[in-house]
């Protein structure tokens, strides 16, 4: 008799019976630490195995119907949203949704299919051109379906690859015990149901079995309201997340998964103008850390979209999270090499511009406050003129310092603004002053429209009117004080 002892390879135990460690090492700790590792592994790969047949399940229903849809409707029908909306209740069931998923709220193969065209239009209007234009809507569709093509032809490799690693180790959910058998009644409350009344006592036992393993699902709740964040305001969650180290993985996917509203293009960009404060600050070991998380959020903010945005159920997100940083770990596979060519780049972006900020800041005076001339309207600039000579303004512009005249004769604001650094507050307020009376600084704007040109002409023009009105009055007053002051009195020759 030959008894096969190999299957006894793929054991993956969690004793301590044979394992040696350095004798500095503290031997109770890397069993916790061996056994925590086999563990996360182990729900990694179920995680990306289950996010893979979600993909393929998926895919392959939104593909029957966008073919169905691409070859049946007419061009007017497939430009109008009516009647794209119409053709999916009549041709397939509109409650459909992935098997897989075990959530209520996860949308259905028709809605994902009206956020696909949603999404295409979106992005033809954001390229100028006319969403309801059916060729390309039908262009953006066959785009759309080639890469969903790519990804199902990649599912089906990557499936086989884990679930040969899974069936390589027996783990306590492949153990079955062959023998015995027993029945427990579960209850999902606290009381168990009153038994039957019959002529016989019966005694009814209700087992609740709890492990330590399993996930409790809570509501998350962010320590601020997110619609009441400033546009660039990190929440303290995130920054927490991003004090985890770059090589603990594990702990920012889980740490995602119980702050899943962090998630998001204004967390990412508030937690990336973080690294800005930390590089001008010359730590560049915290600026790192900070990229690579604020990247980390971006990418998995980017796979939700794939499962619908806001309507991805937290299944569907946990899952996105799992398959994200499995990639991540692979330091071998394209997502985590495109991902590590970003990171350098935008690392290498914020060094660079934060040299070039500080270098300004060495520039500028330190504590000196100066006058600067600057338009605060994107729309117009201010021009720099010398008045023509001859004219009571140039009587004015003479009175100005020389090395300001000279500036100003440049028609350059930049050079005025140098002069103005060397002036001290008073000076430069008297020369504001002198430059008001002798119109050195003008305005132009810029115009969007010829509507804008006229409403702006007649309000000049109303003005030029009631000035005119203002001057005659004025002029009728002063006729009137003359009479007072010069009229003869009576009797006098």
């Amino acid at each position: 008799m030959v008894v096969d002892y190999s299957k006894w390879d793929k054991i993956e135990l969690s004793d301590d019976s044979d394992i040696e460690v350095h004798p500095n090492v503290d031997k109770a700790s890397f069993i916790r630490w061996k056994q925590r590792d086999i563990h996360e592994k182990r729900i990694q790969r179920d995680n990306e195995i289950k996010g893979l047949n979600i993909q393929r399940e998926m895919y392959t229903h939104l593909n029957k119907r966008v073919d169905l849809m691409l070859s049946t409707l007419s061009d007017e029908q497939l430009s109008s949203e009516k009647a794209r909306n119409l053709f999916l209740s009549d041709k397939f069931d509109k409650d459909e949704k992935c098997t897989i998923e075990d959530q209520n709220d996860a949308p259905t193969y028709n809605e994902m299919v009206e956020d696909l065209f949603t999404q295409i239009t979106d992005d033809l209007e954001k390229e100028g051109k006319d969403p309801k234009d059916a060729e390309l809507l039908k262009g953006k569709l066959t785009e759309h379906r080639k890469k969903i093509d790519t990804v199902l032809v990649q599912i089906g490799p990557k499936l086989k690859k884990l679930e040969e690693e899974k069936h390589l180790h027996i783990s306590s959910e492949d153990i079955h015990d062959g023998w015995n058998s027993s029945i427990i009644n579960k209850s999902t409350t606290s009381e168990a149901p009153a038994p039957k009344k019959s002529g016989k006592t019966t005694t009814q036992t209700t087992t609740t079995v709890e492990t330590l393993n399993t996930p409790k699902k809570h509501v998350q709740t962010p320590s601020k309201p997110l619609d009441q964040l400033d546009e660039l305001e990190a929440l303290e969650e995130t920054i927490e997340f991003s004090k985890i180290p770059n090589d603990q993985l594990i702990k920012s996917a889980k740490f995602l998964e119980n702050h899943l509203y962090i998630v998001s293009e204004q967390q990412k960009d508030a937690l990336m103008m973080t690294s800005f404060e930390s590089q001008l600050a010359g730590d560049s070991k915290r600026t790192k850390q900070i990229i690579f998380q604020a990247l980390i959020i971006q990418y998995v903010n980017d796979l939700f979209k794939m499962y619908g945005g806001a309507k991805a159920s937290v299944t569907q997100k946990e899952t996105a999270i799992g398959m994200f940083v499995g990639k991540l770990q692979d330091k071998s596979s394209p997502a985590s090499k495109a991902f590590q060519d970003e990171f350098d780049r935008t690392f290498n972006h914020i060094k660079n511009r934060c040299k070039v900020l500080g270098e300004q800041e060495k520039e500028e005076p330190a504590g000196v406050e100066t006058i600067q001339l600057r338009s605060m309207d994107p729309n117009s600039q201010l021009n720099v003129q010398a008045p023509k000579p001859g004219t009571s303004e140039y009587q004015v512009f003479e009175k100005i310092p020389k090395k300001m005249q000279d500036a100003v004769l440049t028609a350059s604001l930049d050079e005025v603004n140098k002069v103005f650094e060397t002036m001290s507050i008073d000076e430069a307020e008297e020369v504001l002053e002198l430059f008001n009376e002798s119109g050195v600084i003008s305005i132009s704007a810029l115009l969007e429209n010829e509507d804008e040109f006229n409403k702006l002409k007649e309000e000049e023009e109303k003005a030029a009117a009631q000035e005119g009105l203002d001057k005659i009055a004025e002029i009728d007053e002063a006729d009137d004080d003359e009479d007072v002051v010069h009229r003869p009195a009576e009797g006098s020759s």
